[in-house]
Order: structure tokens, then C-alpha cells, then sequence
């Protein structure tokens, strides 16, 4: 989905709620970062205000941002009030003027849902179809007979004869130029014009067309555009003739949605990070493909506000604001894969690529250029000591898992270990004579002399690991399906978890806080180097492969469909936050709750805030401090969580808590 708030800012949704953000008339792209994991429609207000509908479209719940995307909050429209108790769907014409309507009701409220006003039906004897409102005070409803429209909020309807008794409401489309000029538009009838409101009709078209229509607009009553999957038409008289806007046999398959500003000047969005620009009508698109949909394998940052980030199709992405927004700095060339990124200096670093090709920058990352290649092998993992010194675990195609060294910035590779037909996942090294390197069947290779020795630490075959972490030459945890830590640098370890999902990253920002995450997205975190690990959050039903923390408050996971979220934990006015008390002392009840809930909390504990969590890991809920200070006991209504098992999180700058609750009626 693509829309324009002006001619330069242009917002475009995808999916994994990924969105991208221009502010130059779609040339360049900046990926926005919302923390928000599903959401199910977006609403583009103006060039600042966007909400992100959460749950399915009849939902009151929102995230908002009111500064073009750089911060995100909740948002809730109150419809407690509206009856009957009926479920609808928005129509914006403005933050505050919101229109909640279904096939049986409308209601308005100009102060956005403090208050609603109930706009009076039409008396019809047939089921409601399509109800469309235009503005603030002019709705029509269509049905399989008439057309019913009001100009006075419902006070009085006009109602006429809608072209025939025939006409079929099914996958019907009306689409109104203003007041008196409307477009009708049916698969089996064709379209249809009204130029008096609705009082007659006139068929102006039989155009047929091979899909649906996806999106159209009118500039004026003669010159409009329709769009759907295989096609793109414009008319310049009304409706009458429809011409084809594209080169060829048929529409760029490529593009799944557009907006279009003015005449001739279309945006359009597809796959896999597809954008595309023309000024010409259609007949002739400029790719602006950003990539940012595609899969994030590695992150790097080089101070808190900088960082940059690593995938398929050549994606590479910075940040300058410690990862609000993402600029696009892809590599041209999308037939490379890259796995890993490691930077040397602000301004240099290295990435490799899935094939076995390594890229340089020494700009930061303005510019990239190849710099060595290993043929017909795979990259698991590199490590690189200094800019000349580096490690790879390759697969090698003809067969076989080796550790190569490059004493040349990756240049020229030698083999110094090979593992046969154990997958070696992961290699790091602190200097040049110490190293660990990670099997999957249970084996660690302790590293030294250069490289020239590998001593073999056989877990078992029970075992299986694909991720390490070491804080210094002596304490470190490799992890898979378990998680085993040393601390007298790998010659003893110790099994600290057994793991229901397979961990594909571990990391640690000090001996005692660390996190990690599963494949299947669920994130856990530790403040006892890994004694006892607290459910987090699940991200999403996507393969994640990486989780990354700058410092103890600013942290990003990163995986499949351009999954790209980040934590963060907010300062608050208490100079010192002490460890939030044991469990039994906060309680959540009734437990299992129907529509209301209570939370007791402790004196003392400096809550910043209370989050609530359905069991995909989405925050359905989020109480601040404000609300939490000089209150031992919280009451919120759940009227509106649906059955299920939900989680809590107590927070604050040092600790959090979480405990489990159900929803059952």
C-alpha cells in the first residue's frame, strides 16, 4: 500500500509491518522503524500524523506518530459509547472528524470520540451493501435496488432507483468525484455515472476487466485512472474510453498497488521491496527498489546513533538516529546475499556475502567495493581480527566444513581446519592466538597459536549448537537447542537451559544482563548471566537471525520479511531504580479474568510502566507512570481482549517482571 500525504512526503506499507518513508516525491527511501510487529491498515492523516490500525479492521486501536514517523504512541478511539454495540469500520477525514459506519449504522464525532452522533438510516426493507460517506455530512448507501443519499447528516435521504432490478451488489466499487458526480462500477453491469447526486444513471462503459479494481481516481468529472493487478487505464472523457497506461502486452506484473498525486505522476509498490516511479502516465517506470523487505541477517552499530544493517537481494541500510529511520544504501548488484557485517573504525568495515564474496567501505558505507571471493562455497559465519586478519566457516560445495584464514582483508583464503561433515556454525576471536568456533553435534573448538591449534570440546551429540557469545577471553555461552556457559575460557561448561525452539542468536551486554531469540521469534532475557532466563515477548510468526544490543537500554532483533524491531528502555526521573521485588508480591486477578482485571503492586518499586502482551508477543496494552504512581492497586477493563493467554510485564530502568494471566468467558 502506497499513499501520498503531499507531492514530496510519501508513506509506503508492507508486509511484516515494514514502512518506508520519502520526502523528495518517492526518489529515496528511508525505512521507519515503529516497533509495532502486525497491524492491519494503515491511515495516512498528513505528512506527519500516520495511525497503524492494530488487530483487524474493525479495531479501536491504534499506534500514532504526529512527527513523520520518529516516534510511535497508542492511541485509542473511544467508541464505548457508540450503539449498538456493533462492530464498523473507520473513515478519517480528519484526526478529529471520524465517521464509524457499517451496513446498519453511522455515527460521527468531530472531537475524536469523545462523543458520537447517530446520522438517522434510511428505511429500507433490504440489506445494506455499501455504505460510503463523502464528508463530514454526506453519506449514500447503495443497496441491490436504490441509491439513498443525505446531504444534512441523515436528517433527510433522498432515495432513487439504482439502475435496475438486475444490478448485482457483489463486487461493486463507487467512487464519488463530488457531490453530484459519482462513479458505479460492477463486473457483470460495467460503469455507471451519475452527474445529479443519484437521481439517474447512465451506463458509459463496457470495458471488462480480467481483475479487480484495486484503486481509482478522479482529478475532475473528465480525467481519472483505474488500477488493478494486470492493468492500468485513464480516461480523459468522463469514463466513456478507457485507454491503456503501459508499454507492452500488458501492466508491470511487478506492482500490486499505487497512488497516484497528479495527472501522470504514479507511485507504485510490490514485492519484495519494489518501488517504482513514473511521470509519464505509466508508460515508462523508474525502480526504486529499496529491499527492505527482504530478509535482515546481521546489524552493526558504530556509536548509539549509528548502525547499519544487512540482508538479501544486496540490502544495506544505515541509521544516523539510533534506527528511527533506515536510508537505503543497497548494493546495486541483488544477486548478493549478505550474512555478515563487522566494521573496523567509523568509517570501515567489511561484509560478506552468503556466495563467499567480501565488500569494503571506507566511507561509511557510501560506497562499497569488492574486495576477495571464494568460489563455490557458502559463508556460515567470519570474524575478522583487523582489517587484514580475518576467519570464515565455509561450506564448501564439493563437499565438506572447513575454517579458512585471510591474512590479506579477504583477498586469498587458506584452509586451516576441516570439519568434514559437521556443520560449524559460528567462529570468533579475540586476537589473533585465542578463538572458539561452534558445531552443531555438540562441539566447541577452543583456538589458539595462530590458528595452528584446535582443541575439541565434545558436549555430546545431545547437544546442538549454532551461536556463540564470549564477554572476554574466559566467560562465554554457546547456545541451539540449549544454552552452556563457561567462565575458565571454555575448558569446562556448565548447561544452564534446554530450549523448546531452536536459538539462532545469543548476546550479552555485561556478565549478568543478556538476551536472546528463536527462530520462531520469542525473545527471552536474563539478569543472572543465564542462572534463569524470563520470557520477553514473541515477535512474530517470522524466522528471526540475529538479536543485538548497543547497551543495556538499546537493542534490535532482526529476520525474515524485513523484520526489523528495536528496544528500547526509557529514562525515568528516579536516579536509582532498585530490582523489582519477588513475584509473589505483585498479584493480577481475577485470574482467569473476564472483563475487568486487577493489578496489586508493592510499595516502593518504581514502576515505569505496565505492558501487556497477547501470545503472538503484540503489546495490547500499556500503562505509564503516570498512571501507576500512587496507586498499589490497578483496575483496567478487558471487555475487549479476546479469550486467550495473555502476559504482563512490571517495569523499570533496572528490572522487569513478568507474569501470565487468561482471558476466559
Amino acid at each position: 500500500y502506497v499513499k501520498f500525504a503531499s507531492k514530496d512526503v510519501v508513506y509506503a506499507f508492507g508486509e511484516n509491518a515494514t514502512i518506508v518513508k520519502s520526502t523528495d516525491s518517492g526518489i529515496n527511501w528511508k525505512l521507519i522503524s515503529t516497533g509495532v510487529l502486525i497491524y492491519s491498515s494503515p491511515i495516512v492523516i498528513d505528512e506527519n500524523t500516520v495511525l497503524l490500525q492494530v488487530g483487524d479492521y474493525h479495531s479501536n486501536k491504534f499506534f500514532k506518530t504526529s512527527d513523520g514517523g520518529n516516534s510511535w504512541l497508542d492511541y485509542t478511539i473511544n467508541i464505548d459509547n457508540v450503539e449498538p454495540q456493533e462492530q464498523g469500520y473507520f473513515f478519517f477525514l480528519s484526526l478529529n472528524d471520524i465517521v464509524y459506519y457499517s451496513e446498519s449504522f453511522i455515527k460521527k464525532t468531530s472531537d475524536g470520540g469523545n462523543t458520537w452522533e447517530s446520522v438517522p438510516f434510511p428505511e429500507t426493507t433490504d440489506a445494506i451493501k455499501i455504505v460510503r460517506p463523502f464528508d463530514f455530512n454526506t453519506f449514500s448507501i447503495v443497496d441491490s435496488k436504490k441509491v439513498f443519499r443525505t446531504t444534512d447528516s441523515g436528517i433527510n435521504w433522498i432515495a432513487n432507483d439504482l439502475l435496475d432490478t438486475n444490478f448485482s451488489y457483489s463486487g461493486s466499487y463507487i467512487n464519488y468525484i463530488n457531490q453530484n458526480t459519482w462513479f458505479l462500477f460492477n463486473y457483470k453491469n460495467g460503469f455507471y455515472k451519475t452527474n445529479d447526486a443519484g437521481v439517474s444513471w447512465k451506463k458509459i462503459s463496457s470495458i471488462v476487466l480480467n481483475a479487480p479494481i484495486l484503486y481509482w481516481k478522479f482529478f475532475d468529472e473528465n480525467t481519472g485512472y483505474i488500477f488493478g493487478r494486470s492493468f492500468l487505464y485513464k480516461t480523459t472523457d468522463g469514463g466513456y474510453d478507457w485507454d491503456k497506461q503501459f508499454a507492452g502486452k500488458s501492466f508491470d506484473a511487478e506492482i500490486q498497488n499505487v497512488d497516484i498525486f497528479e495527472d501522470g505522476f504514479l507511485i507504485g509498490v510490490g514485492a519484495n521491496g519494489a518501488i517504482k516511479r513514473t511521470t509519464d502516465h505509466g508508460y515508462t517506470w523508474v525502480n526504486l527498489r529499496i529491499n527492505v523487505g527482504s530478509v535482515i541477517h546481521d546489524i552493526a552499530f558504530t556509536d548509539k546513533n549509528t548502525g547499519y544493517a544487512v540482508g538479501r537481494r544486496g540490502t544495506i541500510l544505515k541509521t544516523t538516529n539510533t534506527g528511527k529511520t533506515w536510508e537505503n544504501k543497497s548494493y546495486p548488484d541483488e544477486e548478493y546475499h549478505f550474512s555478515n557485517i563487522q566494521f573496523f573504525s567509523p568509517d570501515t568495515a567489511i561484509i560478506a556475502s552468503q556466495d563467499g564474496t567480501f565488500f569494503k567501505t571506507t566511507d561509511a558505507g557510501e560506497n562499497w567495493s569488492m574486495v576477495g571471493r571464494m568460489y563455490n562455497t557458502g559463508i556460515k559465519d567470519i570474524s575478522f581480527i583487523n582489517e587484514q586478519i580475518g576467519w570464515a566457516c565455509i561450506l564448501s560445495f564439493s563437499g565438506g566444513y572447513s575454517a579458512v584464514k585471510t591474512t590479506d582483508g579477504s583477498s586469498f583464503w587458506l584452509t586451516k581446519k576441516y570439519f568434514g561433515d559437521t556443520i560449524v556454525e559460528a567462529i570468533h576471536f579475540f586476537n589473533e592466538n585465542l578463538g572458539y568456533a561452534t558445531g552443531r553435534k555438540g562441539v566447541i573448538w577452543k583456538i589458539t597459536n595462530g590458528g595452528e591449534d584446535w582443541q575439541t570440546i565434545q558436549l555430546g551429540t545431545n547437544f546442538s549448537l549454532s551461536t556463540q557469545f564470549f564477554i572476554d577471553e574466559n566467560t562465554g555461552w554457546v547456545a541451539g537447542r540449549q544454552i552452556l556457559k563457561t567462565t575458565d575460557a571454555g575448558n569446562t561448561w556448565t548447561l544452564q537451559l534446554e530450549s523448546s525452539e531452536y536459538i539462532s542468536s545469543i548476546h550479552f551486554v555485561n556478565y549478568n544482563d543478556g538476551w536472546f531469540v528463536t527462530q520462531m521469534g520469542a525473545i527471552y532475557n536474563t539478569s543472572n548471566g543465564g542462572e534463569s532466563w524470563e520470557f520477553n515477548r514473541k515477535l512474530a510468526e517470522q524466522l528471526m537471525y540475529k538479536i543485538f544490543f548497543l547497551d543495556e537500554e538499546n537493542g534490535w532483533a532482526t529476520g525474515n520479511g524485513g523484520t526489523f524491531l528495536k528496544y528500547s528502555c526509557t529514562e525515568t526521573s528516579v536516579e536509582d531504580n532498585p530490582p523489582i521485588s519477588e513475584n509473589k508480591d505483585f498479584q493480577i486477578f481475577p485470574n482467569p479474568a473476564q472483563n475487568e482485571i486487577t493489578f496489586s503492586i508493592p510499595e516502593n518499586q518504581n514502576i515505569n510502566s505496565i505492558s501487556i502482551f497477547n501470545s503472538l508477543g503484540t503489546e495490547v496494552k500499556r500503562i505509564e507512570q503516570a498512571k501507576i504512581i500512587g496507586n498499589s492497586k490497578i483496575t483496567i477493563s478487558t471487555a475487549d481482549f479476546p479469550n486467550g493467554l495473555y502476559h504482563c510485564s512490571f517495569i523499570n530502568k533496572a528490572d522487569r517482571i513478568t507474569k501470565s494471566f487468561v482471558i476466559l468467558r
